[in-house]
């Protein structure tokens, strides 16, 4: 009863919440990952130490990525 009796405080609640909601979604937008942009995720990994980041370029250029 406690609901019912007070339900226009809560429809304001959910309108303001749903608002809220709304609004974040414009301003801040969305973050698709890769299943929604479409393409490909590679993924290396190396054994010992980690190359520097020029070799590790140079070599995907060479295989053609």
């Amino acid at each position: 009863m406690f609901v019912v009796q007070y339900r226009k405080i809560f429809f304001a609640l959910s309108i303001i919440l749903m608002a809220i909601s709304i609004a974040a979604m414009f301003y801040y937008g969305f973050n698709f990952g890769i299943d929604f942009r479409g393409g490909t995720i590679s993924q290396v990994s190396y054994k010992g130490e980690r190359p520097l980041q020029a070799e590790v370029q140079e070599d995907l250029t060479k295989l053609g990525f």
